[in-house]
């Protein structure tokens, strides 16, 4: 596969073995949809008791959300040595713009 905006990131993270290549699994982006969607729920009911945890739940819900879409459109995943910011950096990549304030 090749990604047309933001090539040369998705090579350097998979060279890195930041991303891997796997198959598209719209039920593994299914399940991660899911927890995004139960994150974001945390992070609402928190966000005025607890605004730190609030945050943290809203920002696994986007890393979660980021790493569907990766998962089922591309079949690019997330290694154990990329982690967070291999998701970050390659929605970054492809999504910037126009997207860049919304991820930021």
């Amino acid at each position: 596969m090749t990604w047309p905006k933001g090539a040369d990131k998705i090579e350097t993270l998979l060279v890195r073995k930041h991303l891997e290549q796997v198959p598209g699994n719209p039920d593994e982006a299914s399940y991660l949809i899911d927890h995004a969607r139960r994150h974001l729920a945390t992070a609402a009911a928190l966000a005025d008791e607890d605004p730190e945890i609030a945050y943290d739940a809203l920002y696994a819900a986007v890393r979660l959300a980021l790493t569907a879409l990766l998962r089922q459109q591309q079949g690019l995943r997330p290694t154990r040595e990329g982690g967070h910011e291999a998701v970050i950096q390659a929605a970054e990549a492809q999504l910037v713009p126009p997207a860049g304030p919304i991820l930021r």
